[in-house]
């Protein structure tokens, strides 16, 4: 038994309640328990692998301000839970946007880069052609003019 709980001995008259100052429940200050949990008593056979609920059919013995306060902090906990399910739907949905749109933008970074490589390349093989050319043209008329071999670049 708790520190808290009085003996047999100690019960008060009916209807009182004791305060419960030694307890792991913050959010319950004024803690009370009536006189009734410390004098009720389970029936001589009662066990709890057999129980078929006839003691409690009546109900379980609650007090209404501890009803009220567990639900109205399990509205609160379930509106808190609704509103945060809704923030990351809101937060999914603009990261897939943003997710959306960075690829979009990446794509078109990378068509305007091809783009332009392929516009330096292209100039890059008319040089190389016009130069080639004018190598074939040179080797030529080296050819000509001292008797060479043009064929491979090699003479005999």
């Amino acid at each position: 038994m708790s520190d808290d709980a009085p003996t047999d001995a100690a019960l008060p008259a009916a209807g009182r309640s004791f305060p419960l100052r030694r307890h792991h429940l913050p959010y319950f200050p004024d803690l009370q328990v009536g006189e009734e949990v410390f004098a009720a008593r389970f029936a001589a056979d009662a066990d709890s692998s057999r129980c078929s609920a006839h003691c409690c059919r009546a109900g379980v013995l609650i007090d209404i301000a501890h009803r009220d306060r567990i639900l109205a902090e399990a509205r609160e906990h379930a509106a808190a839970l609704a509103q945060h399910t809704e923030v990351v739907r809101v937060a999914e949905e603009q990261a897939a946007r943003l997710r959306s749109e960075a690829e979009a933008d990446a794509a078109a970074l990378r068509r305007e880069t091809d783009e332009f490589i392929d516009s330096r390349m292209a100039g890059f093989e008319s040089v190389l052609h016009k130069t080639a050319s004018q190598v074939r043209t040179a080797r030529s008329r080296l050819a000509e003019r001292s008797g060479l071999n043009s064929g491979d670049g090699r003479t005999d």
